[in-house]
């Protein structure tokens, strides 16, 4: 189970940067608003067009790494790395989750697709805590 620090951490936070290689072998990231899961997994609404999704649209995971945190009054961050992989239909929980997240109602279009995230190792860090409070899964 994820720490609920982590979760709170996510819950607070919209945006990430999402990195993974694609099939020529070349490394793409990106910044993207993200919502996240009970159980950690961050979702991206993108579209079916951009690079970032180009690698997966074939069904399968791929590699990828994940930061979130980038305030430097903060200094806390979340960084992971795991599996991404594209939602084969936008189901209706995945929206529901961002809807709450952004507090709108989306607007899909027919090339809307949302990517999930799931990490295989990740560490929370809180720098300016007094001790410097690290969180990583095993």
């Amino acid at each position: 189970m994820i720490d609920p620090k982590l979760i709170d951490f996510l819950d607070s936070h919209r945006i990430c940067v999402i990195s993974s290689i694609q099939s020529d072998g070349s490394l793409h990231s990106a910044a993207c608003h993200f919502a996240s899961t009970v159980t950690g997994e961050l979702i991206i609404l993108t579209e079916n067009t951009t690079r970032k999704v180009q690698n997966m649209l074939d069904g399968k995971s791929v590699n990828a790494a994940v930061t979130v945190g980038f305030s430097e009054e903060e200094w806390k961050t979340w960084q992971a790395t795991g599996t991404a992989r594209v939602a084969l239909k936008l189901e209706k929980e995945l929206s529901d989750i961002y809807e709450r997240k952004f507090k709108t109602i989306l607007n899909l279009k027919p090339d809307s697709i949302f990517i999930i995230f799931s990490s295989l190792w990740y560490r929370y860090t809180e720098f300016k805590s007094d001790p410097k409070v690290i969180i990583e899964s095993q």
